[in-house]
């Protein structure tokens, strides 16, 4: 069974919590690579929660959520492998009763980068926590689509997640959302239909132009602080089970 730990509890909802995995072990993620990862999960087995809506209580409001919660349908994640095996790790049955894991301490070092979200979206997690895990870690990387309405400072660790049904909901394009992601001091990583290119100030998810993997990469790091030129921002043509959902 896959190694993982139970490193908090939301208390917004107390029937969610994170789990840290892959410390000690790689995950089976050609795309990514050998990283450690947090997943956002409900005590509901995820792919129950996907089928109920309740996806929703750690996937906020992004547009890719279930269709019982009022998204598309088209998040990539493929809920009975990565969610369900790590959401299997924590629950055990008790006399007939689903018992969750305690929240554990964190391991002193991540001997490798640090993926935040696999599954739900990091900013249920604590900026203090977000930042520990950050200095613990050889790198990092991750996505939120709460960028307009979370915390500011996890710009400093998380991508503005920019895709087409976000821009259809705000009535923009997917470009001119990133500009407001750029505006409040957001890198984005914006997903690309078929026939749009990357802009001047954006460049192609390297594992797509030349194989690299996330876990060397890390350029879904980010805005870096206080800088007064940042890297280029990240765009990746649509992808996932979902792909023909992703304009609805």
């Amino acid at each position: 069974m896959l190694s993982t730990i139970k490193i908090n509890e939301n208390p917004k909802h107390p029937d969610t919590f994170t789990a840290l995995s892959h410390v000690s072990s790689k995950p089976h993620n050609r795309k990514i690579g050998d990283v450690a990862q947090t997943w956002h999960l409900t005590d509901e087995k995820p792919s129950e929660a996907y089928k109920n809506g309740n996806d929703e209580k750690v996937c906020g409001d992004c547009p890719l959520r279930s269709p019982a919660a009022g998204g598309n349908g088209a998040c990539y994640v493929v809920l009975i492998h990565g969610p369900n095996g790590v959401h299997s790790s924590h629950r055990t049955v008790e006399e007939n009763r689903p018992v969750n894991q305690e929240v554990q301490p964190l391991p002193d070092t991540i001997d490798k980068p640090i993926r935040f979200g696999a599954y739900g979206d990091p900013i249920l997690m604590p900026i203090e926590l977000v930042r520990e895990l950050a200095s613990k870690a050889q790198g990092h990387i991750g996505y939120t689509h709460q960028w307009q309405t979370c915390d500011q400072e996890f710009r400093h660790y998380l991508m503005a997640s920019v895709d087409p049904a976000m821009a259809k909901r705000g009535g923009v394009t997917t470009y001119e959302l990133a500009q407001q992601a750029k505006a409040m001091g957001w890198r984005w990583f914006r997903i690309l239909e078929q026939n749009e290119l990357p802009m001047a100030d954006e460049v192609q998810c390297l594992n797509e132009t030349h194989g690299i993997q996330c876990a060397k990469c890390l350029m879904c790091n980010g805005s870096r602080k206080n800088a007064k030129n940042q890297p280029k921002s990240i765009t990746i043509y649509v992808h996932g089970t979902g792909a023909g959902n992703v304009s609805s």
